[in-house]
C-alpha cells in the first residue's frame, strides 16, 4: 500500500460537505466514492466467514474499550487501500472495507497485511493484523481534526498536545512511521496499538481522552 502523498492531512479538509479518505490517507474522488457506495453490502454478504468474524470482533472490541459503537461498517469495491472512512463535519458517515482484501481467508489476509504494513515498519505491529484496519478506521470515525462539535474540538486540543509529546519522544517503542504523518494518523494508530498491541502512556492517555469527552 502507498503512503499518504506529500504528507497532506486530508482528514482536516472535510468541511461542511464531508470527505472519504482511504487507509493510506488519500482522498477519494467523487467517481471513486460513487463506486464505493454503489457496491457496498453488509459484512454478512462475505464468502469467508472467518474474516467476517474478525471484522465483528474488531467492532465489539472497539466498543468495549472505547465505549463507541459504529454500526455502519460495510464491504465495498475499493481500489488501492484496505479501508475508507467517510466523514462529515461532526461525525462518521460510515466505514467501508475493501472487498478484494477482506473477503479472503484470515490466513491469506494476515500474510499480505503483515508483509505490506508490518515488515516495512509502516504501521504499528499488533497482535491482531486481521483487525488492524477495522480498528484504525473506527478511530478515524471517532475523531478527526475536521470535526467541529464542541466535544471534538475540546478533545482535539488534548490530542494535539499528546501528538506533540509523542513526536518529540525519541525513546518510544512499537510505533510505525505512519503515525508521524499527521495528528489524525497518530490518533488512529495510537488507538489501534492500545486496543490490539502493547499499551503505553500514549495509548492509555488517548483512550482516556476518548472516554472522558464521550467521543
Amino acid at each position: 500500500m502507498g503512503r499518504n502523498s506529500g504528507g497532506v492531512n486530508n482528514y482536516a479538509k472535510a468541511g461542511t460537505t464531508g470527505i472519504a479518505v482511504n487507509s493510506n490517507g488519500r482522498k477519494l474522488t467523487p467517481k471513486q466514492v460513487a463506486k464505493m457506495t454503489a457496491t457496498a453490502t453488509g459484512t454478512s454478504s462475505m464468502q469467508h466467514r472467518d474474516m467476517e468474524k474478525q471484522i465483528n470482533r474488531a467492532i465489539s472490541r472497539y466498543e468495549a474499550v472505547m465505549g463507541v459503537r459504529e454500526r455502519h461498517v460495510r464491504i465495498a469495491d475499493i481500489s488501492g487501500a484496505y479501508g475508507v472512512t467517510y466523514i462529515g463535519p461532526n461525525g462518521s458517515q460510515g466505514i467501508y472495507l475493501s472487498r478484494r482484501h477482506f473477503d479472503t481467508s484470515k490466513r491469506k489476509f494476515e500474510a499480505a497485511y503483515k508483509a505490506s504494513n508490518y515488515a516495512n515498519g509502516f504501521k504499528n505491529v499488533t497482535n491482531r493484523a486481521a483487525q488492524h484496519t477495522v480498528t484504525h478506521e473506527l478511530a478515524h470515525a471517532t475523531w478527526t481534526s475536521s470535526y467541529t462539535s464542541p466535544k471534538h474540538k475540546a478533545a482535539g486540543k488534548e490530542i494535539q498536545h499528546l501528538y506533540r509529546q509523542w513526536s518529540k519522544d525519541k525513546r518510544k517503542k512499537g510505533y510505525g512511521s505512519y503515525g508521524k504523518t499527521s495528528v489524525d494518523e497518530f490518533w488512529a494508530e495510537v488507538i489501534t496499538k492500545g486496543i490490539h498491541g502493547k499499551s503505553d502512556k500514549y495509548t492509555r492517555r488517548a483512550i482516556s481522552i476518548a472516554r472522558r469527552f464521550k467521543l
